[in-house]
């Protein structure tokens, strides 16, 4: 017989898991409230309320219906409507997140053997979640403002900056922990997330540009190859070849390694492309824990 604690094993991951997708809507419900985020608020806290699994002697089977598993899919339909989008983002990115999504449905519909070789990356490389924020930036009085006034995800003008940024030493510090923050997720989520995508698409029909879908603006040639431009940034920054002019323009310049880029910011542009990169990557997580609670939830076997 399958004892409770052996069904918790299965049960509290998940429960895990759908909490979380829960917290992100119930955010979305407070800042855009014309939007309907509360009905899917709602309807996915009925199904976090009930029992995920069943036992049957040794056996464990989901108990969960198909119209619960549609609270989730109808969520994330909602978070790639165009209307949100526009408002969400500051640069267009309702076409990567279109085939973000149908790159992720697919996923249920391919081989379950993906998922298995899913865990495995991630096993092997890291969970699909953010490093540990890096101890020199602990003590950073600018990134103790951020998280405090929650700005890091809701820097929306340049009245929210001024609230926290009043001087130019601030505003240099702010720019050199957004690219140490830019370094930690494309080194703990956007490698594996390349990897996941690219093992999706060849194991479905759709022709999707994999690097065109990850990057903020557009993908970057390295070379032969390609490379989303979230990650040429990174390796720029990885080598210290960035430089903070004395107006605050940010230079990013790369010619090794196959690169030829070159790409400058201003203050506000480069904050609008970090604020970008930040909530495409809470869809996409959000995207990933949906269709992994999906495959857990889906297979009775």
């Amino acid at each position: 017989m399958v004892s409770q604690i052996d069904l918790d094993t299965f049960q509290n991951p998940m429960k895990e898991g759908i909490n979380k997708i829960i917290l992100f809507a119930e955010k979305l419900s407070h800042k855009y409230p014309d939007i309907d985020f509360s009905k899917d608020v709602k309807n996915m806290k009925s199904v976090y309320q009930k029992d995920l699994f069943v036992t049957d002697g040794n056996k464990v089977y989901s108990s969960i219906t198909n119209d619960d598993l549609e609270y989730f899919r109808k969520f994330f339909q909602r978070l790639i409507e165009e209307s949100f989008l526009k408002r969400y983002f500051k640069y267009e990115q309702t076409s990567r997140l279109h085939q973000f999504y149908n790159l992720m449905i697919s996923i249920p519909n391919i081989k379950k053997s993906i998922f298995q070789n899913i865990s495995e990356t991630i096993k092997n490389k890291g969970k699909l979640n953010y490093s540990p924020i890096p101890s020199e930036l602990i003590d950073n009085e600018i990134y103790k403002e951020l998280v405090q006034k929650n700005k890091i995800a809701l820097i929306e003008t340049e009245k929210d900056l001024n609230e926290i940024l009043n001087d130019f030493q601030k505003n240099r510090r702010l720019i050199k922990t957004f690219c140490t923050m830019i370094q930690v997720r494309v080194e703990s989520h956007h490698h594996i997330l390349l990897e996941l995508l690219k093992e999706a698409k060849n194991q479905s029909t759709l022709p999707y540009d994999i690097e065109e879908i990850c990057s903020v603006q557009a993908k970057i040639s390295r070379g032969k190859e390609w490379e989303t431009d979230i990650k040429a940034i990174r390796d720029v920054i990885s080598h210290a070849k960035y430089q903070i002019t004395d107006d605050l323009e940010i230079k990013f310049d790369n010619d090794s390694h196959g690169y030829n880029f070159h790409k400058s910011f201003t203050f506000n542009e480069f904050i609008d492309f970090y604020q970008d990169f930040y909530r495409l990557t809470l869809i996409q997580k959000i995207g990933l824990s949906i269709v992994n609670l999906i495959q857990a939830l889906k297979f009775k076997d």
